[in-house]
């Protein structure tokens, strides 16, 4: 046991480990808080991978690259009842995810993003014809880091219409997100999505979720994310976990 301690010990104290993703001096920008986008973009000609392990057996599998400066592309595919009984259950169509950086973040002023989202968090429900949280939709995203003696902070905004609800049901959704780095090793978040355009709440409050981020070697990451973890009595979903596993190729 001590021997093992020790060694873990070593990787930690390496220059340049968990850089890639997250920590201080990571060179990836997260692409989401938890539910919502951020204003993050990949390096050019770089590729990430998410694969997530979500409730009632889902899994869903992501992949964003950056053929070009300000642009960013994305496919993604998932399935429900993947793990466990009953029939395994996929969702119609792909979803997409496309953004544009419209301003790089300056010393003041925060990065600015207009995007496409289509995969939501969570499964897809075929009979209700909706993921468990709804995806972004249409957004505009802006974030603006910062760095202080405790590390990095940064703060993430989003407006959203989102296309999974019916079209009269549809309203412009609204999220915010906080993030801060855990030494050169992982981050920890915060974010509450206000879900206006999630017409299943029936006029609930929005959602608090938090998430915690842990490199593992230079190119890949694990993420576990509690979502609606102060949820109302009527809530289908309270303190839904998940597992995201990302790894960055460049």
């Amino acid at each position: 046991m001590h021997r093992w301690l020790c060694r873990l010990a070593f990787f930690l104290s390496l220059p340049g480990w968990a850089h890639e993703l997250v920590g201080e001096g990571s060179s990836v920008q997260p692409l989401r808080v938890i539910t919502i986008p951020t204003a993050g973009l990949l390096p050019q000609g770089s590729l990430l991978l998410q694969v997530g392990l979500f409730p009632a057996g889902t899994l869903s599998a992501e992949c964003f690259a950056s053929p070009i400066p300000r642009l960013l592309l994305g496919l993604a595919f998932s399935g429900r009842n993947l793990i466990g009984t009953g029939e395994p259950e996929w969702q119609s169509l792909p979803g997409v995810s496309l953004r544009f950086r419209l301003r790089d973040e300056g010393m003041m002023i925060p990065a600015v993003v207009l995007g496409l989202h289509t995969q939501g968090w969570g499964g897809y429900e075929q009979e209700r014809r909706r993921f468990t949280i709804p995806a972004a939709g249409i957004f505009l995203a802006a974030s603006k880091s910062y760095r202080w003696w405790l590390g990095e902070l940064a703060w993430h905004g989003m407006l959203g219409y989102p296309l999974e609800p019916p079209p009269r049901a549809r309203r412009i959704n609204a999220g915010i997100g906080f993030e801060h780095t855990l030494g050169r090793f992982g981050r920890i978040v915060a974010e509450y999505n206000f879900l206006r355009g999630d017409a299943e709440r029936k006029g609930r409050t929005g959602m608090l979720s938090v998430a915690f981020s842990f490199g593992i070697g230079r190119q890949a990451a694990l993420c576990a994310e509690i979502v609606d973890i102060v949820p109302p009595q009527e809530s289908e979903h309270p303190w839904a976990r998940a597992l995201t596993i990302l790894y960055y190729l460049r």
